[in-house]
């Protein structure tokens, strides 16, 4: 067992209310709980319904505002975003880790990584598309190839099912919590990523999600965000290629993927660069106008993609959420 005598949950690096109620009730004899927005009113409100003031501490606070009385021994927080690194709360963390982390002291979750695999996208492709077929009764299907560049030209959050995974998935990025360093977050970059096909369905992009470990004194849990783990809100991120593929069995496919902190922000930009079997760089989609797929990946907004608004947006291109 790890003795704990200070643990700090905070909650500007995305936590909820129960992880200071379960670090305190599991034997923690002090939570410094750190919380940016209003939330913080409510979670002083949870603390002494549950008579845990004397335990619990709430700071209503970004966690770079905060003065603690002592460095604890175990950080908790629930960073991760979409694909991982969506929204940039790791920083957050990291920045908990130097100012308060004891020497001795561990962070949960203790690691992480991000995996991607080609996938088959045909089922939501087609589903999106043939919703122009018939409009209230209208044939509005002279707008399925705007409705298709729409549809690549940006990250979709969704679940995908493993049927749809067309290779053996691989890391492309990963890390100890305990070690890593903010400047090592800021620009991953996958060269030459090989996939051997196990299909012969076609592949129409990148599917990305992320795994993160909780490495005990006595057990290690692995959470998995991918196709056939359990369901979770964070779903799967798939970068459209911009060409479409064939894929076959037994055939190679290859592509570079560069995840870049967007400057003055905190979201990322995502490049892909799809290679043929000759190695050479596939410069266009076969849908018309596309050349290539830099998304900037915005806040989510849970928009429709159904609605025919989302199909004339202009400016930044927002997060698909299905």
């Amino acid at each position: 067992a790890y003795e704990i005598s200070a643990c700090l949950v905070g909650s500007e690096m995305c936590i909820r209310d129960s992880l200071s109620i379960f670090a305190a009730s599991y034997g923690a004899s002090r939570v410094y709980a750190v919380e940016a927005s209003d939330i913080a009113k409510q979670l002083q409100n949870i603390v002494w319904d549950n008579a845990l003031g004397h335990v619990i501490e709430v700071f209503h606070s970004r966690i770079e505002d905060v003065e603690l009385p002592e460095k604890v021994d175990v950080i908790i927080s629930e960073w991760m975003g979409f694909y991982l690194l969506h929204e940039a709360m790791l920083e957050s963390v990291l920045f908990a880790r130097d100012k308060f982390l004891k020497s001795s002291g561990k962070m949960f979750p203790s690691s992480a990584r991000i995996l991607a695999c080609p996938v088959s996208m045909t089922n939501h492709i087609e589903n999106h598309l043939t919703f122009w077929n018939n409009v209230y009764g209208y044939d509005f299907s002279s707008l399925v190839s705007i409705a298709e560049r729409n549809l690549i030209s940006k990250p979709c959050i969704v679940f995908v099912s493993e049927t749809q995974l067309l290779s053996t998935p691989q890391v492309i990025f990963e890390f100890e919590c305990q070690t890593v360093l903010a400047d090592q977050i800021q620009h991953i970059e996958s060269k030459n990523l090989k996939f051997e096909s196990d299909s012969s369905e076609t592949s129409h992009g990148a599917c990305l999600w992320f795994e993160v470990i909780f490495s005990g004194t006595d057990k290690t849990v692995v959470l998995s965000t991918g196709p056939g783990a359990p369901k979770t809100h964070w779903k799967q991120t798939v970068i459209f290629f911009p060409k479409y593929l064939s894929f076959g069995m037994d055939r190679v496919l290859e592509f570079c993927l560069d995840i870049r902190r967007a400057s003055g922000s905190r979201e990322y930009d995502i490049t892909l660069e799809l290679k043929d079997i000759e190695d050479e760089v596939i410069g266009a989609n076969e849908v018309p106008e596309v050349d290539s797929v830099k998304i900037r990946l915005l806040k989510a907004l849970g928009l429709d993609p159904e609605i025919s608004a989302q199909v004339f947006t202009n400016g930044d291109e927002e997060l698909d959420m299905d």
